[in-house]
């Protein structure tokens, strides 16, 4: 692949390999360069000047990172939390369906017909104008300046590239992986130069700075590769790792290298790749809490709003239902609610995707927002279980033949399966708002007496309807037990029961205010990851 004339060695092609060929053209100061600046520059407990700059960078890089963060995702849950509360009920208590305003950008991308593509847009818009920004000093004379610090701002947009997606949780978490598979790579780095500050240029070929060079180089890949590194980390671990040891292995290499941690410069060629990487996790985070005429892109916002509209999607699906299935035929209505059944099933999937690690990454399961994650885990759990029986009654509608006898069974019970589905609704639609508003509240819709009262009407509603559907059998088909005939409306009407037991359970689990959700805090969370990448 590279063979080594007497000048130095050659990549496949003939073409030297030197400084000027690296993607840090302009950025780094040669190996003589660098000497007179360590020898003249300032030092502080030992450390040089720019290396408690480097140090200030990083750690202020992830400060802001996590505090915009933290901010934004409070402020948009506050937001979400302000909407929720002004929910509507009707004079026969049937609730308004909550539509949440949207930002002036997602308006633009036209959200009302493609929300997915709305809020992908809108994210693509930001990345975009940040790159533009990025770009200005490369065009703008008077902007030059910021490139003559030893950090490529192009390499700032790649990051970029790599860290947003999907949304701020996800974008976070992997802006932290970006960041330290860059870590990793310098901190070897300072250590191979530290141990030999000229790398191999000395010795040559086979000499002892060029095999501590390739068994470093092997190690540290073999390491990366066997162990259970995130993708993210491992990615830019091994590409960077990569760079630093070919010039470490090139002897006619003239980039400087910062030898050792004590003599770090801003110009070195490891150090200018990590203050990149910090600027652009930065610059992939904070457009995604804050952007002008936007709201933000956080997956714990939508997971409130997925789940306060699952939860009123079910009530509504079981009143069309019932109205359907106490009829005297079939109607084509079935078809639509089969696809409406459908589309609930995809909101759940999207919001369990959103409690998932990405949410995690946007409250660090701390304060309110922690608590609201931990509630709306919860709801989603009973959720699935409400919807699978959904499911069931809506397949038990369309394979009704509605005989002579069913349609006398269900007119008899149709007023106690209206009350029943009613009071479930309004009271799994005011527990799922508890639990997007992190638990339930004195006033408002949440307030715990009001809860209360609905879990006591739905328990008296499920008990009427027993007795009326025992009652309207018993006149029917003349028998206390199931028949074979009456098999699917047993199950329709179990299905509505358990649709209002398992509100009930979630009611209490809520009025409880106590979280069942095991949560794990920041140092926690890093002491189980680190122990994990740990392992082979």
């Amino acid at each position: 692949v590279f063979s080594r004339p007497g000048s130095g060695v050659k990549f496949a092609g003939g073409k030297p390999l030197n400084n000027s060929d690296s993607g840090l053209q302009g950025k780094t100061v040669s190996a003589a360069e660098g000497e007179e600046k360590l020898k003249s520059t300032n030092r502080w407990l030992g450390f040089t000047v720019d290396f408690w700059i480097l140090l200030a960078v990083c750690i202020g890089g992830c400060v802001v990172c996590a505090a915009f963060t933290i901010l934004a995702v409070n402020i948009a849950t506050a937001n979400r939390i302000a909407f929720f509360q002004q929910v509507v009920f009707d004079e026969d208590g049937k609730i308004q369906k909550p539509v949440l305003p949207r930002s002036t950008v997602q308006r633009l991308f036209r959200y009302d017909l493609n929300p997915l593509f709305a809020v992908r847009s809108d994210m693509a818009s930001r990345v975009a104008v940040t790159s533009a920004v990025l770009s200005l000093p490369y065009f703008v004379p008077s902007l030059a300046w910021m490139n003559d610090y030893g950090f490529s701002l192009q390499y700032s947009v790649v990051i970029i590239c790599f860290t947003v997606y999907q949304d701020l949780g996800t974008t976070l978490s992997l802006a932290w992986y970006n960041f330290a598979g860059t870590v990793l790579p310098v901190l070897n780095a300072l250590f191979m130069y530290g141990m030999y500050p000229e790398g191999s240029t000395d010795g040559g070929e086979w000499s002892a700075a060029w095999w501590f060079g390739m068994v470093d180089f092997l190690i540290v890949i073999i390491l990366l590769m066997v162990m259970k590194w995130p993708v993210g980390i491992r990615m830019f671990a091994v590409s960077w790792q990569a760079y630093f040891s070919m010039c470490f292995l090139n002897p006619g290499d003239t980039t400087h290298y910062s030898p050792g941690i004590t003599n770090i410069l801003l110009e070195g060629a490891a150090v200018g790749p990590l203050v990149g990487t910090v600027i652009g996790c930065v610059l992939s985070v904070v457009p995604l809490c804050l952007w002008p005429l936007g709201t933000t892109l956080c997956a714990l916002g939508q997971a409130q709003e997925l789940a306060v509209e699952v939860a009123w999607s079910e009530g509504n699906l079981w009143k069309h239902m019932i109205k359907n299935y106490t009829g005297k035929e079939r109607s084509v209505i079935v078809d639509k609610l089969l696809g409406e059944c459908l589309a609930n099933k995809h909101r759940l999937d999207a919001l369990a995707g959103c409690l998932g690690a990405n949410s995690w990454w946007e409250c660090f399961d701390l304060g309110r927002t922690a608590r609201i994650r931990a509630h709306l885990i919860e709801s989603s759990k009973k959720l699935v279980f409400m919807h699978d029986w959904l499911r069931s009654a809506v397949r038990t509608m369309f394979d009704e033949e509605f005989e002579d006898h069913h349609d006398e069974l269900m007119g008899l019970v149709a007023p106690q399966l209206t009350k029943l589905c009613d009071h479930t609704s309004r009271l799994l639609y005011r527990t799922t708002l508890a639990a997007a508003e992190g638990g339930v509240a004195p006033l408002g819709s949440t307030d715990p007496d009001v809860l209360s009262k609905d879990v006591d009407a739905v328990m008296e509603a499920q008990a009427e309807l027993a007795a009326a559907f025992l009652s309207a059998r018993r006149k029917v088909y003349g028998s206390n037990s199931v028949t074979t005939d009456s098999i699917s409306e047993h199950f329709f009407v179990t299905a509505l029961s358990l649709y209002g037991q398992y509100a009930t359970q979630f009611a209490e689990y809520m009025l409880e205010n106590k979280t069942t959700t095991q949560q794990s805090g920041i140092l926690a969370s890093l002491w189980t990851g680190t122990m994990d990448m740990m392992a082979f």
